[in-house]
C-alpha cells in the first residue's frame, strides 16, 4: 500500500556565484611570446558548469579539468596565448565562470605584454687599436616599456658566454691579449 502523506521535498536554490581566481600569469606579469593562462573556478552549490577564459576580447581555447562533464565543485581552465599577436602594452586576461543554477562571476588579471626586445648601444670605450691590456666600456639601452633606469643588460666579449643580467652599465676588462677583440652587449 502506498501513502501519500502530502510531504514535499524542499530545493533550496543556488543563488551563490561561483568564485573565480587566476593560477597563472601572476599580477603585471611581463609577458612573451606564447605563455599559459590558468584560472581556477569553485562552487559548492550547485557546482561550476561553465569556464571560459579571455585576453581582452580575445577568447582563448582552454582546456577544462576535470574534462566532462561539468557541473564539478571545482574547474581548471588552462590555455595557451600567443602574445605576438597583441601589441606591447597592458592587457587583461578575464575569467568567467558559471555554474549549474546560472550564476556568474569574473576575475580580471592585468598583464604586460613586451615582445620587442630593448635596443643596446656602446656610450663609450675603446675603438681601433689600444696598446694597454685593459679596457672599459659604459653602455646604454632604450625599451618601449622598461624605463632606462630600470634595463638589466649583459655582455660578452670576443662571442663568448653573455655575462649574468645586471643594472651595470661598465664593463672593465682586464688581462687582454695582443690582437683584435669584439665587446657585445645585450
Amino acid at each position: 500500500a502506498l501513502f501519500d502523506m502530502g510531504a514535499l521535498e524542499a530545493t533550496v536554490p543556488d543563488t551563490q556565484a561561483p568564485t573565480v581566481s587566476f593560477l597563472q600569469p601572476a599580477v603585471t606579469a611581463h609577458l612573451r611570446q606564447t605563455v599559459t593562462v590558468e584560472a581556477q573556478a569553485t562552487d559548492s552549490g550547485s557546482g561550476v558548469a561553465g569556464l571560459t577564459l579571455h585576453a581582452d576580447s580575445q577568447s582563448l581555447t582552454a582546456t577544462l579539468a576535470p574534462t566532462v562533464p561539468p557541473p564539478a565543485a571545482s574547474v581548471t581552465a588552462t590555455a595557451s596565448w600567443n602574445t605576438t599577436t597583441v601589441t606591447d602594452g597592458t592587457h587583461t586576461l578575464i575569467a568567467t565562470a558559471t555554474d549549474q543554477a546560472t550564476n556568474t562571476t569574473t576575475a580580471q588579471r592585468v598583464v604586460i605584454v613586451d615582445n620587442t626586445p630593448p635596443d643596446t648601444s656602446i656610450s663609450s670605450g675603446p675603438i681601433g687599436e689600444i696598446t694597454t691590456s685593459s679596457a672599459t666600456f659604459t653602455y646604454t639601452g632604450t625599451d618601449n616599456i622598461t624605463p632606462v633606469g630600470s634595463l638589466a643588460f649583459a655582455w660578452r666579449l670576443d662571442g663568448g658566454t653573455y655575462t649574468s643580467f645586471s643594472a651595470t652599465t661598465t664593463a672593465t676588462l682586464t688581462g687582454l691579449a695582443e690582437g683584435p677583440h669584439s665587446f657585445e652587449v645585450a
